[in-house]
């Protein structure tokens, strides 16, 4: 489960657009019936907020100020130790059985299951080098199998599902529900079922498959992601930004069936989306 590594004091502007992208809101919008149309781009956007970079981090690793609640955060959608990362290495395992991150998976395990806490399991793993071991590992093909199809199991597919179930139709509308599915995973508490139900609460129960009007409702979801970051700890409250910048797409650029454009991240240069990984 992605949790937020936070955007700190960036400051995210969407400043130029390729031709004709301006205007795209004024189009008539397909129903989501194809998301791999705009997976890479939707993808991309994620990826930037995560790690700066619109391009996948499959050797990523970090402990982050949140380590003694969600242990270490790794891998290119931000698994983390006492989370999904068991679910991930479990998968390895099937791909490929004896990799170098073999011996890590029961601590990981014991952690999900909560027979030991995520300071113990941090602990362990950084004892027996688990930060090395993920680095090493930046280009093996089967590790980043591995992230892909957990990352597709967990996050890609269910995002693509529940827009479909609330009836968005506008592709800004599914990367705002997909970038919330891996920031915040899918539950309730924290998850995206509890915005979805605090965002249908407030606004009567009205969701766009009954008949609200979608950028309404999508910008209610918002603001309850805001809320949610700016009333939970120090690495939420940072990437409060994330949310500013899905609603530049929409508000002030009018990217609303994400046609690719260029992003200007305030010190992390200019990136087209979607990117090509040359």
């Amino acid at each position: 489960m992605r949790f937020p590594r936070g955007l700190g004091p960036l400051s995210i502007a969407f400043v130029s657009l390729l031709s004709g992208c301006a205007h795209v809101a004024d189009r008539e919008p397909a129903a989501i019936t194809d998301p791999e149309e705009k997976r890479a781009i939707i993808e991309q956007i994620t990826t930037l907020f995560e790690n700066s970079t619109p391009l996948p981090q499959y050797a990523y690793v970090e402990r982050l100020r949140d380590s003694d609640k969600r242990g270490i955060t790794f891998g290119k959608i931000g698994f983390t130790t006492c989370q999904d990362g068991g679910e991930l290495l479990a998968e390895y395992d099937r791909i490929h059985p004896g990799n170098p991150l073999h011996d890590f998976r029961a601590v990981m395990e014991d952690a999900f299951d909560e027979k030991i806490g995520c300071p113990e399991n941090v602990r362990r793993l950084e004892a027996r080098g688990f930060a090395a071991a993920v680095k090493a590992l930046e280009h093996d093909a089967d590790f980043r199998g591995a992230q892909d199809a957990v990352a597709e199991r967990r996050y890609f597919k269910p995002s693509a599902r529940l827009a479909k179930k609330l009836g968005l139709k506008h592709v800004w509308s599914w990367l705002v529900i997909y970038d919330s599915f891996v920031q915040h995973g899918e539950g309730y508490g924290e998850g995206i079922a509890e915005l979805v139900k605090r965002t249908k609460e407030g606004l009567g129960g009205a969701t766009p498959a009954r008949g609200a009007d979608e950028f309404t409702w999508m910008k209610a979801f918002l603001e309850a992601r805001r809320k949610m970051l700016l009333d939970g700890d120090d690495e939420w409250k940072l990437s409060v930004g994330r949310v500013d910048a899905l609603l530049k797409i929409h508000e002030k650029y009018g990217n609303d069936e994400l046609e690719p454009f260029e992003f200007d991240a305030d010190g992390y240069g200019i990136w087209r989306l979607p990117a090509k990984n040359d």
